[in-house]
């Protein structure tokens, strides 16, 4: 049995009534922690993503159909508890190891200039800089994230493009 599969049989178990609660923790915290260090910017909120997003499931498991993809709807909601934790508390500094990808990746940017694009996307708004890091630094694609954004492919082309312009506007006055 794969881990889907181990967690729709959780899923549907828990639904019904059935008091597993406990192994279903055990079975999937690994997930929901993984997917808080992915998208949490500060990493000493990943424990408050995994409470958060099982408070979540508890509370909305009537929801799950059991048809579904129940790894995708538990990733989700501990991505979207991530997401809300960065909206919420101050953003610190980008790290010099994201900034560090930046100029491995992209041919011709020194650090110093991933320093400065650092400096500039730190002004910028969180959920920009979620965007960017998403395409940039994860590699993701437009489709991606877009799907992960529940929004369209063109809205989120028309968001990075603005957030394109935004860039080169502040490292332009630099």
């Amino acid at each position: 049995m794969d881990i889907h599969d181990l967690i729709n049989n959780y899923l549907g178990r828990l639904k019904n009534g059935d008091a597993c609660f406990e192994e279903f923790f055990g079975a999937a915290s690994w997930c929901v922690e993984y997917i808080a260090d992915r998208y949490l910017i500060d990493k000493s909120f990943i424990d408050d993503v995994v409470v958060n997003t099982f408070d979540r499931i508890a509370g909305n498991i009537h929801k799950f159909d059991g048809n579904g993809n129940g790894y995708a709807w538990i990733c989700k909601i501990a991505q979207n508890e991530a997401l809300k934790i960065n909206r919420r508390e101050d953003r610190p500094e980008i790290s010099l190891r994201s900034l560090e990808q930046v100029a491995t990746k992209e041919k011709g940017v020194s650090p110093e200039e991933s320093l400065d694009i650092g400096r500039a996307l730190n002004e910028l708004d969180p959920a920009d800089v979620q965007l960017f890091e998403s395409k940039y630094l994860l590699g993701k694609s437009v489709a991606d994230i877009a799907e992960e954004l529940n929004v369209s492919i063109g809205t989120v082309t028309n968001r990075l493009k603005r957030i394109y312009k935004a860039l080169y506007k502040k490292l332009s006055k630099r």
